[in-house]
């Protein structure tokens, strides 16, 4: 092939340049639609999961800090044994949180979940060997706890703006405050481990199953 300087082109070198241009082209899909139809949906279905995966044995894991605050739906699992675990941190935006504490927790004792407005579901059914604190923070997407029934429970809930509670096996603690409400269960006052829940939500529903 001749070019207008007089260069000489290769053949490898034009089918290079060939694939290189339709790698750069973004592919067109065409969805062929019945021109006899009265409505017309379409929707994705299938959404990208971030997933940690903890599952399995972690003996030297002594922290868990991870900034999530740009992905929209998340699964965290800690479904292992981890001997030296004492603090996990979790940062995340908007979207959902789909959380399994469902391991063994010699040494756990502080947990912060910090979402902007994210749907959170926790299964805290774990074996948890010492009293424990965990912070969640949301805003008016709901917050779904399934509580463990063999160690003591006290839930601080914060709302100003009244957030409804569904207190499920949980008992409030007093009728008159509203900013900040106390649920509890029947083995707070007796537990050797008891596992505080402090709620920050600014709208929405928390639920304790």
């Amino acid at each position: 092939m001749e070019q207008s300087l007089g260069v000489r082109v290769p053949p490898f070198a034009m089918r290079s340049l060939l694939l290189l241009i339709l790698c750069l082209v973004p592919p067109l899909y065409a969805v062929k639609v019945d021109s006899s139809l009265k409505t017309f949906e379409q929707r994705e279905t299938q959404k990208k999961v971030d997933v940690y995966d903890f599952e399995g044995d972690y003996p030297q894991l002594e922290k868990i800090d991870i900034d999530a605050r740009r992905k929209k739906c998340v699964e965290f699992n800690l479904c292992g044994s981890y001997p030296a675990l004492e603090k996990i941190v979790y940062e995340g935006g908007f979207g959902s949180l789909d959380s399994r504490l469902t391991g063994k927790y010699p040494l756990l004792k502080q947990i912060e979940f910090l979402c902007g407005n994210a749907k959170m579901d926790f299964d805290l059914k774990g074996d948890w060997q010492r009293s424990c604190k965990m912070t969640i923070q949301g805003a008016k997407e709901p917050i779904v706890l399934k509580l463990p029934s063999d160690i003591g429970i006290v839930a601080h809930v914060h709302s100003k703006l009244g957030a409804k509670v569904e207190a499920g096996p949980l008992k409030k603690q007093g009728w008159w405050h509203m900013v900040q409400r106390t649920y509890t269960n029947d083995l707070a006052d007796t537990a050797e481990v008891v596992l505080t829940l402090d709620i920050n939500i600014a709208d929405g529903v928390v639920v304790f199953e």
